[in-house]
């Protein structure tokens, strides 16, 4: 029974990794690119940390997802903390 589990859950993992390069794909070609390419406020503020023009959306999106990571994990680890109490 635990192989299946197992199994299904290996599965399931490898599906969504397809799914995950091409939403950031996407992510990186409608949104964050065409954001530091414009004149926004984000990118006025964005430029001096991590560049402008050209393939600085791509930095701009490795931070995003670097920092949704981290308060991710902060969370998960503030829950867990709080059910073993």
């Amino acid at each position: 029974m635990q192989g299946r589990v197992f199994s299904a859950e290996s599965t399931l993992k490898n599906c969504a990794i397809p799914l995950g390069l091409y939403l950031g794909g996407l992510l990186a070609d409608r949104v964050f690119e065409p954001l530091m390419l414009s004149d926004s406020p984000w990118r006025r503020w964005l430029a001096p940390f991590l560049g402008a023009g050209r393939g600085a959306g791509i930095a701009v999106q490795f931070m995003t997802m670097g920092v949704l990571g981290i308060l991710l994990c902060l969370i998960n680890l503030r829950i867990s903390d709080d059910t073993r109490t």
